[in-house]
């Protein structure tokens, strides 16, 4: 909210994105994190162009045993989310899906969402810390144009945005992002997953109250 006191902007039903930078993950740590994610086996992504980055063959990737440590960091940083800034406490949430993109020079993704999953999210592993990594893109957009003046989260419809190694991101999963163009020449690795609610949510003792097993 932007206030003074003439005035108040309310960003009233806007989409929450979620950035912090894991410092406290040692350098060493993230090194074997990232030689545990050259050794994987990778695929092209289901829109196969030349120049289209690669995804682990493996889609839970966080359930392979030498990634644990990780799947805790990432479980505990979107409990605090969840918690404290959307303040969803009485819902426990699951990794339904995880796996490492691989981008090669030049190569990048085309703009997508993730279906069947609420959050969804990104740890960055090398990338290229000059550079913009990741695009998130309104794609319900005004009928009318009208050039600002000056972009700010209240006029703009797409948002680029330059992440370090140890930056994890969370976002609705509805949302469409594209994985930008890799200008290093060394591959960029992050690892992606969803989250799901899981158990019972809703307004307890209504029709809208569920309960779901993840799997």
């Amino acid at each position: 909210m932007i206030t003074n006191d003439e005035y108040d902007v309310l960003p009233l039903f806007s989409k929450v994105f979620y950035l912090k930078n894991l410092d406290y993950i040692s350098d060493k740590k993230l090194n074997d994190i990232f030689i545990k994610c050259k050794k994987q086996k990778y695929q092209n992504t289901q829109i196969n162009t030349l120049n289209n980055s690669q995804t682990s063959l493996n889609i839970k990737i966080l359930d392979l045993k030498i990634f644990d440590d990780l799947k805790k960091i990432i479980n505990d940083e979107f409990v605090f989310f969840k918690n404290n800034i959307l303040k969803y406490n009485n819902t426990d949430f699951k990794i339904t899906s995880s796996w490492i993109t691989k981008t090669k020079k030049n190569n990048f993704s085309l703009p997508h969402n993730h279906n069947n999953s609420m959050f969804s999210g990104v740890f960055y592993i090398n990338v290229n810390e000059k550079q913009k990594n990741i695009s998130f893109e309104n794609f319900f957009k005004p009928s009318l144009f009208i050039e600002p003046s000056e972009y700010n989260i209240f006029n703009s419809s797409e948002q680029k945005i330059i992440v370090k190694n140890k930056t994890i991101i969370f976002f609705p999963s509805e949302v469409h992002h594209t994985v930008l163009k890799n200008e290093m020449s060394d591959d960029r690795y992050s690892i992606a997953f969803n989250f799901f609610p899981n158990g019972k949510f809703g307004i307890k003792n209504t029709d809208g109250e569920v309960s779901i097993n993840v799997v």
